[in-house]
């Protein structure tokens, strides 16, 4: 991919701003988007894709505006004067066309402001960034703290004190990581 938005646009196959739609209501819907990809799709993101969604993320608990992005109106305008696709597509040219559809109204700032406090409160909205899978674990729990016969007590036993994180993901994964490092169960250098 050529630009980040066009990266995000693709791995997330979020369809492009519409022609009518508010910049940051677009913004918005690829963050959302983009938050649900895979850890794998997420690892093959570029630097600058993984950083627009995680100060997306930031922007959004803080309440603030999303960051803008490069291209958006360029890969829009490219979306809408690519070629139809066949099959359905062509069905619909030949009905008689659509009625156009009045302007959406602005929603009230104070309602829209509660509705995304709603949806993004608590910890972990968006992708923080891995860890390089060269550096070193350390094991700081005595025992460990899960339940016997859990996924997490298997993923925590996995953990040894001086192996990379690239052996660790054997036993446990990213978020598993993330998680054991905030808890202060491990440490990662």
């Amino acid at each position: 991919m050529s630009t980040t938005i066009e990266e995000l646009l693709s791995v997330t196959k979020c369809p492009p701003k519409k022609s009518d739609e508010e910049m940051q209501a677009f913004l918005k819907r690829l963050y959302d988007k983009a938050d649900k990809i895979s850890d794998a799709a997420w690892g093959k993101l570029s630097d600058d894709s993984q950083t627009w969604v995680n100060n997306a993320g930031k922007a959004i608990e803080e309440e603030a505006d999303l960051p803008e992005l490069e291209g958006v109106d360029e890969a829009s305008a490219a979306a809408e004067t690519a070629p139809a696709k066949k099959g359905k597509e062509s069905v619909k040219k030949d009905k008689a066309p659509a009625k156009e559809k009045a302007p959406a109204k602005e929603k009230a700032a104070p309602a829209a402001k509660k509705a995304a406090k709603e949806k993004t409160a608590g910890e972990g909205r968006g992708r923080k960034g891995s860890f390089p899978l060269d550096a070193k674990v350390t094991v700081l729990a005595k025992e460990n703290p899960h339940r016997a016969k859990s996924a997490d007590f298997d993923k925590f036993k996995g953990l040894k004190t001086g192996q990379t994180v690239e052996k660790a993901l054997a036993s446990a994964d990213w978020g598993y990581l993330r998680y054991a490092v905030k808890r202060e169960l491990i440490s990662i250098e």
